[in-house]
C-alpha cells in the first residue's frame, strides 16, 4: 500500500462527505421548495421501496472489492483480469433478475400505497419507480467498476469520480428544476451521471491501471468460494436494507407521505453521520488484505483498528456532541419547527451506531479473512426483531417506534454480538482497542461540549448566532485535540508530515 495514495484517498473521501453534506443539508430545502412536501415524500417512499430491491445485487460490490484486493495484494494479474470479467457477467444476470422483480412490484404499487397516497401521487410514484429500476440496473455495473478501481488501491481517483458526479448532479438539478419542477428530474439526472461515471471508470481501468477485463477460464474453486461470500453478503445486505428502508415504507403506508418527508430528514442526517467513519474505513480493505497475506499478527491488526478508530472517533465524537446540543436549533433554522422530530430520529440512531463505526476496520478484517457468517446471522436476527417493533409500534405510538426499533437492533447486533465474536473468535483484544481509541480523545469531546452547552444558553436566535456557536465549538475542540488529545504520530499525519514514526 502506498501511504500517499491512502492519504489522498482519505482527503478526497472527506471532500466527498462535504459535497454529500452540502447536497443533503443545503440542497434538500431547494428540492422541497420546488417539489413540495408531497412530491418529495413520494420520491422518498419509492426510494425506500427500490432501496429494498437492491438486496438482489447479492452484495456484488463487496465481493468484487474483496477478491480484487486479494488478487492485487498477491500480484496475480491474469486471475484479476478474469475475475473482473466474471464480475460483469454476474452483474448482467443480477440485473435481469432485478428487472423482472421490479416488473412484478410495479403492478402492486396501487395496493401498497393506495390508502395513503392520492391518485396523482400514485401516478407519480409509478413513473418514479420505473426510473429507479433503470438506476438499479446501472448501479450493478457501476459497483463492479468502482470496486475494481478501489480494490487496486487507486482510492483518490475512485472518490474523485464520485465527487465530480455529485457536483455535476447538483448543477444540473439546480438549473433544471427551475424550468421543470418535477420529481422525475432527480432520476433522469442520476441516470445521466451514472452512465458518465461508468464511461470514465472503464477508460481508467484499461488505460491507467492496465487491467484488460477479459474472460480466460472458468475457475470452479474460486466461483464456489466467492459465491459463498456473495450469499453471505446478500443476506447481510437484505438485513441492512430492511433496517434502513423499513421505517419509511411502514410510515408511508400507515401515516402518509408528509410524515415520511420529516422522518427522511432524520435518516438523511444519520446517513451523513455514518459517512464520517465509512469514508476512511472503506479504504482499508485492500490494506488489511495485504497485512493478512503478509502474515501480520493480531496485535498488528489491532494497531490498524486503533489508528483508524481514533481518527474516526475524533470526527464522530465532535459531530455527535455538536448535533446533540445545537442540532435541533439547526433543523429549525434549516427546514422549520415542523421538522424538529428529525433531530430526535437522528440522535436516537447516531448514539448506538457510534461504537461499531469507530471500529469499522474490524469489519474489514472479517471480510479479508472471509469470516462473515456470524455477522450475517446477528444482523438478520436483529432485523427481524426491528421488523416486529416497527410494524406494531408505528400503529400504536407513531413514527418514534421505527427509530427505536432500529436503534435496539444496532445495539444487539453490532455492539454486543459482534464484539463478543471479535474477542472470542478473531482473538482481537477489544478492551485494548477501545481503551486506546478513547484515550484522551473523550475528554476533548466532553470539554468542548461543556463550552458549547454554556454558549447555547446565551447565544441563540438566527443563523449568525448558530454559526458563532459552531465556530466556538470547533475552535475549542481543535485546541484541546492538538494540546492534549493527539499523539505525536497523529499530529504528523494531520500536518502531512509522516516520518515513519510508530505509536
Amino acid at each position: 500500500m502506498k501511504v500517499n495514495e491512502l492519504k489522498k484517498g482519505a482527503i478526497v473521501s472527506y471532500l466527498l462527505i462535504i459535497a454529500n453534506t452540502f447536497y443533503g443539508l443545503f440542497f434538500t430545502p431547494y428540492l422541497i421548495s420546488h417539489l413540495g412536501s408531497g412530491q418529495y415524500g413520494v420520491y422518498k417512499i419509492i426510494a425506500s421501496l427500490t432501496g429494498s430491491i437492491t438486496v438482489l445485487d447479492l452484495g456484488i460490490g463487496s465481493t468484487i472489492l474483496r477478491y480484487v484486493a486479494h488478487f492485487n495484494a498477491i500480484n496475480e494479474k491474469k486471475n484479476l483480469s478474469n475475475f473482473c470479467a466474471l464480475g460483469l457477467i454476474q452483474a448482467t444476470f443480477i440485473s435481469i433478475v432485478m428487472a423482472l422483480v421490479c416488473g412484478v412490484i410495479y403492478f402492486y404499487i396501487d395496493d401498497l400505497y393506495g390508502y395513503s397516497l392520492t391518485p396523482e401521487e400514485l401516478h407519480l410514484a409509478k413513473k418514479i419507480f420505473l426510473l429507479f429500476t433503470v438506476i438499479l440496473v446501472l448501479n450493478n455495473y457501476e459497483k463492479v467498476l468502482f470496486s475494481i478501481v478501489a480494490g487496486c488501491e487507486h482510492y483518490s481517483f475512485a472518490n474523485v469520480v464520485k465527487l465530480l458526479s455529485i457536483v455535476l448532479r447538483v448543477v444540473l438539478l439546480g438549473v433544471t428544476l427551475i424550468v421543470y419542477p418535477d420529481a422525475t428530474v432527480l432520476l433522469y439526472t442520476q441516470i445521466f451521471t451514472i452512465i458518465l461515471t461508468m464511461i470514465v471508470q472503464s477508460v481508467y481501468i484499461r488505460k491507467v491501471i492496465g487491467i484488460k477485463i477479459k474472460y480466460y477460464f472458468w475457475d470452479a474453486s474460486l466461483f464456489k468460494q466467492s459465491f459463498k461470500y456473495t450469499i453471505l453478503m446478500f443476506i447481510q445486505s437484505f438485513a441492512v436494507q430492511l433496517n434502513g428502508n423499513l421505517d419509511n415504507m411502514v410510515i408511508g403506508s400507515i401515516i402518509g407521505s408528509t410524515a415520511v418527508a420529516v422522518y427522511s430528514v432524520g435518516l438523511q442526517l444519520y446517513a451523513m453521520y455514518e459517512q464520517f467513519a465509512m469514508a476512511f474505513s472503506d479504504l482499508m480493505l485492500p490494506t488489511v488484505s495485504r497485512q493478512i497475506a503478509e502474515g501480520s499478527t493480531n496485535k498488528e491488526l489491532e494497531d490498524t483498528v486503533i489508528k483508524v478508530g481514533r481518527f474516526e472517533f475524533m470526527a464522530l465524537g465532535g459531530a455527535l456532541c455538536g448535533f446533540a446540543i445545537i442540532g435541533k436549533e439547526f433543523i429549525g433554522l434549516w427546514l422549520g419547527k415542523e421538522y424538529y422530530f428529525a433531530w430526535t430520529v437522528g440522535l436516537i440512531l447516531m448514539i448506538p451506531t457510534t461504537i461499531p463505526l469507530i471500529q469499522n476496520v474490524s469489519l474489514s478484517i472479517l471480510r479479508a479473512k472471509n469470516k462473515m457468517g456470524f455477522r450475517t446471522v446477528a444482523v438478520c436476527v436483529m432485523a427481524i426483531f426491528n421488523l416486529f417493533i416497527t410494524i406494531i409500534g408505528v400503529q400504536k405510538i407513531g413514527a418514534i417506534a421505527a427509530c427505536i426499533g432500529t436503534a435496539i437492533g444496532l445495539i444487539g447486533a453490532n455492539i454486543i454480538a459482534m464484539n463478543i465474536y471479535y474477542y472470542k473468535v478473531l482473538e482481537l483484544n477489544i478492551f485494548r482497542i477501545f481503551k486506546n481509541i478513547f484515550e484522551r480523545t473523550w475528554l476533548c469531546c466532553a470539554l468542548s461540549s461543556f463550552v458549547l452547552y454554556i454558549s447555547n444558553l446565551f447565544i441563540c436566535g438566527n443563523w449568525i448566532a448558530w454559526l458563532i456557536k459552531v465556530a466556538i465549538f470547533c475552535i475549542i475542540y481543535a485546541i484541546t485535540l492538538v494540546l492534549y488529545g493527539l499523539n505525536d504520530t497523529e499530529k504528523n499525519v494531520l500536518l502531512g508530515k509522516i516520518r515513519g514514526k510508530n505509536k
